[in-house]
């Protein structure tokens, strides 16, 4: 019990969103095995770090978003927080530091795509602004389940303000 209360209070108050580096790589993949059922390999995340295309907050680390820019396009590639550093802002946080670095880089949209059932995740991507484009049915399998596609039309959120 008392470790439990050590780790909420270490996150009731979201830490600065920092680069990964490949010092995180352990705390990564216990991160995302801890929240998906099909977590990437070992070998995936570090491809990804080497990319330098991983955020992370906390140490350990008990939050992270993966997003790559490719020609004028961010791909949100994933957002994950541990079940126990839920609703504390994280992943807002993370989300805002990825819309910040596209428009950085000058892309043009965001694109993501999110389990149909994860309300969690679509209402924080509807209150930065994202729009469904597109469906595809029976995408995920451990639950089975769609894959909504999203996009951050970055122009259009800036002039309206939205982010």
């Amino acid at each position: 019990m008392r470790v439990a209360m050590t780790v909420e209070m270490r996150v009731a108050k979201t830490p600065d969103v920092r680069h990964a580096g490949e010092v995180d790589l352990d705390d990564i993949v216990r991160l995302d095995a801890a929240c998906f059922t099909r977590p990437w390999t070992p070998e995936a995340w570090l491809g990804e770090l080497r990319c330098e295309h991983v955020l992370v907050a906390g140490e350990p680390v008990y939050a992270l978003a993966c997003a790559a820019v490719v020609a004028d396009v961010c791909e949100l590639r994933r957002i994950a927080v541990h079940p126990r550093g839920r609703r504390a802002g994280a992943a807002r946080d993370l989300l805002r530091a990825v819309i910040d670095h596209a428009h950085r880089s000058g892309c043009a949209r965001i694109e993501l795509e999110v389990a149909a059932a994860n309300e969690p995740a679509l209402a924080l991507y509807r209150s930065h602004g994202f729009r469904l484009v597109g469906r595809r049915r029976g995408y995920y399998r451990d639950p089975v389940d769609d894959a909504l596609l999203m996009n951050l039309d970055l122009a259009a959120a800036t002039a309206s303000n939205e982010v």
